[in-house]
């Protein structure tokens, strides 16, 4: 009989090819794993050793100290040119110095005048002459313009007594009040009083309420003084406004201010140079002097 072989069917297994590939990717990517992992570290060594060098180097010159600097020969020469090479010193009686005498003799400078000089001096003389003089207009000045303390006589002051009234609203009276006053020094002393007083008070004293009877355009056309009594003569508007108290308060401040002085003892009231025997309509009797009373209230 014969024997039939049967033939085993054999597996099929995977070819060298994709063997060849499987090995290959996987090596790959070992490789390229391990490349990249070592190229990191390269990297980084060499970007840290840069840094340790850069640090070294700037704190290497931190550390040099900045005063030193390296000379410059230019300096060195001038240095070597201002300050020049001393002499060996040589004794006067040596050869060499003998013969460098002879051979150099000493020549006195002669100090020669400069020619400028000479231009300048004749410069100056001749603006010296033709210059003009300043001294006689200055002396001219001071004889046309005189100091005032030279040629204007200080005025001088003098302080008097004048008279006006305040009006006492408790009694219901006029008072007679002394106030002082500074005017000017005059040969008519007793004029200029009567004067100060017709202007009247000031707007200090009236903010006192310091008044005055004497009404306004009132001239004093003369004054004059004998045997002790003053003679006033005023204008009409003496007599204006009546009233008993007004009008003796009026004619006592008169008297009191004319009776300050030591020459007046009273006052005759003369009114447009005429005599009168009674002031204003209160028919106040003005016939004979008036003098100074104990109260001049009213």
């Amino acid at each position: 009989m014969a024997h039939t072989r049967t033939r085993r069917k054999k597996k099929r297994r995977p070819g060298l090819g994709l063997w060849a590939l499987f090995w290959f990717f996987l090596i790959g990517i070992t490789v390229y794993s391990l490349v990249e992992i070592n190229w990191d570290g390269i990297k980084n060594s060499i970007v840290s050793s840069i840094r340790d060098s850069s640090d070294t180097a700037s704190i290497a010159i931190q550390s040099q100290p900045k005063n030193i600097r390296r000379r410059p020969q230019q300096s060195f020469r001038q240095n070597n040119t201002s300050a020049p090479i001393p002499k060996r010193s040589q004794s006067k009686h040596s050869p060499q110095t003998k013969a460098m005498q002879q051979k150099t003799p000493i020549k006195k400078q002669q100090h020669k005048k400069p020619f400028h000089t000479v231009k300048k001096t004749t410069s100056t003389a001749s603006a010296k002459n033709t210059r003009p003089h300043t001294a006689a207009p200055s002396q001219k000045t001071v004889s046309q313009h005189p100091t005032p303390s030279a040629s204007l006589p200080v005025r001088q002051t003098k302080t008097i007594t004048i008279y006006f009234t305040h009006y006492n609203s408790e009694l219901d009276k006029i008072a007679v009040i002394p106030v002082p006053r500074k005017i000017p020094a005059s040969d008519s002393p007793l004029s200029t009083a009567i004067n100060t007083l017709l202007a009247g008070p000031s707007a200090a004293e009236q903010n006192r309420n310091i008044e005055s009877q004497i009404p306004g355009g009132v001239v004093l056309k003369s004054a004059s003084v004998k045997n002790g009594i003053a003679y006033l003569d005023f204008n009409g508007n003496i007599e204006a406004f009546p009233g008993t108290s007004t009008c003796l308060a009026r004619l006592y401040q008169i008297v009191y201010t004319a009776t300050e002085f030591s020459t007046v003892n009273g006052v005759r009231i003369l009114i447009n140079g005429s005599q009168k025997k009674s002031f204003s309509a209160e028919n106040i009797d003005i016939s004979s002097p008036l003098y100074r009373i104990a109260a001049p209230v009213f």
